[in-house]
């Protein structure tokens, strides 16, 4: 009868608290400009490199989004800066969160040319805080939903109940 009660407390608070998983958490913001002055040859990142590089991690754990804070409008894309691309038309500046560009030899200004290099954190043409890309904590499982710790919870109790039946639980 106690294997009962406990399993259809179970049932009843993995089906209250249940299935919501946990949302992306803004993390920090930067604009393109605050990295390196582009004739130091820095390297070029992504989106989710820079935030990497910025606020921990390894870049699977970032999103990238151009607009703003709110989790809910994640955009998984980066303002980039381009070797001789800059903002001629806005929207030539806007890629996928994980992509880069470096032709040639490692680093932003070598060998330089026209679209050689794309890089979202580099100071050269592109600047401004019209540029700021945000990241996000990205919901990939790690944090575990309310339920996981209940149904743990239920089932070490129901162990302890089990372990100590001579004192009946």
């Amino acid at each position: 009868m106690k294997i009962f009660a406990l399993t259809l407390m179970l049932v009843t608070v993995s089906t209250l608290f249940g299935g919501q998983a946990a949302a992306s958490i803004y993390v920090g913001s930067w604009q393109v400009d605050d990295g390196p002055l582009w004739t130091t040859n820095p390297q070029v990142y992504s989106g989710v490199e820079t935030a990497a590089f910025l606020f921990g991690g390894v870049p699977a754990d970032y999103e990238i989004s151009i607009n703003g804070t709110n989790p809910n409008t994640i955009s998984n894309t980066t303002w980039m800066d381009g070797w001789g691309v800059h903002a001629g038309t806005v929207a030539s500046n806007v890629f996928a969160e994980n992509f880069s560009l470096d032709l040639g030899a490692p680093g932003y200004a070598t060998p330089g040319g026209n679209g050689s290099a794309f890089s979202a954190y580099v100071l050269d043409g592109l600047r401004g805080p019209q540029f700021t890309n945000y990241a996000f904590l990205r919901d990939n499982g790690v944090i575990p939903e309310p339920t996981t710790f209940v149904v743990w919870s239920l089932l070490g109790a129901m162990g302890l109940c089990g372990l100590r039946r001579k004192n009946r639980c």
